[in-house]
């Protein structure tokens, strides 16, 4: 039909809020309105654009028509591996004036939403699963926000931070709510217990240098 995709997708009642729209290089005014008006969640890879040049996908036009925006890591025939940390310091390579907070969003908060696991990921917040990670500051000065989009060389689990064994991480923050990779300090195996597998604000250990917490990128 003399249609583009998105208009095509528009007249088989395709678009809603649970399509996932992914790429989305090639997109004129109609296209990001229809996909506005259906309240799709676009997917950006903007590392697997650039291998396949095909082009930029307009992030900063579909953020401003209202247009949620997640970021995915394609595959790996087309990147040398799945790192989010490298597809948000691309995407803010190829958008300059994004911000860093928002990437980070489009990181997590943003592809929890569109998965349809708001209430399960994508931020610490109460009765979230618990599945942390940890970038130290080299400087109490940095920018948590522009630190995480650089794709910082030192990141682990919370509970697995070099500094870990000497703080309050006891018991452990399990990976995802999974008890069977449940861990509750050295040399612990006790299982985790519904409870424990979700964050609770006394959860939240404190450390005693700077760092960056977030929820865990790609799990």
């Amino acid at each position: 039909p003399r249609s583009t995709p998105v208009g095509y997708l528009h007249r088989m009642g395709v678009l809603s809020p649970r399509t996932l729209a992914v790429h989305c290089v090639h997109l004129d005014r109609q296209d990001r309105s229809l996909l506005q008006a259906g309240r799709v969640t676009v997917v950006t890879c903007p590392r697997g654009n650039r291998y396949h040049d095909v082009g930029t996908a307009p992030i900063p036009k579909l953020l401003g028509e209202g247009v949620p925006v997640a970021l995915g890591t394609g595959s790996l025939a087309s990147a040398p591996d799945l790192d989010l940390f490298a597809e948000m310091a691309a995407l803010l390579a190829e958008h300059p004036a994004l911000s860093p907070a928002a990437v980070l969003r489009m990181a997590t908060l943003n592809g929890a939403r569109a998965l349809g696991l708001l209430d399960e990921l994508g931020s610490i917040e109460a009765g979230k699963l618990a599945a942390l990670n940890v970038i130290p500051l080299a400087d109490p000065a940095d920018k948590p926000f522009e630190t995480v989009c650089a794709n910082p060389p030192d990141d682990s689990p919370l509970a697995e931070a070099p500094w870990a064994a000497a703080s309050s991480l006891a018991p452990r923050l399990p990976v995802g709510g999974d008890p069977s990779r449940a861990r509750y300090g050295p040399g612990s195996s006790r299982p985790a217990s519904r409870t424990a597998r979700r964050t609770t604000p006394s959860s939240i250990p404190r450390v005693r240098r700077p760092v960056c917490v977030f929820w865990r990128l790609g799990w």
